[in-house]
């Protein structure tokens, strides 16, 4: 039992002491959004083996992440928050404008930066320093109530989208 405890010992200490691989994958990043304006986000991702640890040493992951989406954007409503070690949802409410015209239902999404989630995470040092994350998805969809979607492949930003749903 004592060889076994002192053997796992060095292990431990090169895993602690070794700098963090970027392994944190941004795999699929899906907004619904509704006729209320309201997003859907389901955000898909790979953690690495360290990342799954500190994933389950963090306390009050949902609260970070509401805290987080909050202190970058005051007006933004943030509710439901999930957080798991391969998926993340919430709901941002109000995300999207919404309008009524002759012609239609109009939506109006905001551009989005993948880098402002970087940014984000320097503010919380005890958790950035185990990841180098690349927050960019490898499949970005923005689908709008009617089922029209708009996808973006391996980008850094999505640009603003206007959509009118005919009536």
């Amino acid at each position: 039992m004592k060889i076994w405890f002192f053997s796992i010992i060095p292990l431990l200490l090169v895993a602690l002491a070794a700098p963090p691989a970027l392994a944190f994958t941004a795999d699929r990043l899906v907004l619904a959004i509704d006729t209320a304006g309201d997003a859907d986000l389901t955000f898909d991702y790979t953690l690495s083996w360290p990342e799954k640890v500190v994933y389950f040493v963090v306390p009050g992951k949902e609260e970070i992440v509401t805290g987080a989406i909050g202190s970058r954007y005051p007006k933004v409503t943030v509710s439901d928050v999930v957080v798991g070690a391969d998926r993340s949802s919430l709901t941002l409410e109000q995300f999207a404008s919404v309008s009524e015209g002759v012609a239609g239902t109009t939506y109006r999404t905001p551009a989005v930066s993948f880098a402002v989630a970087g940014d984000m995470l320097a503010d919380y040092p005890d958790i950035a320093r185990f990841i180098l994350p690349d927050f960019s998805p490898s499949v970005t969809i923005i689908a709008l109530p009617d089922g029209k979607e708009f996808r973006y492949d391996d980008v850094d930003a999505i640009p603003t989208i206007t959509y009118t749903v005919p009536t």
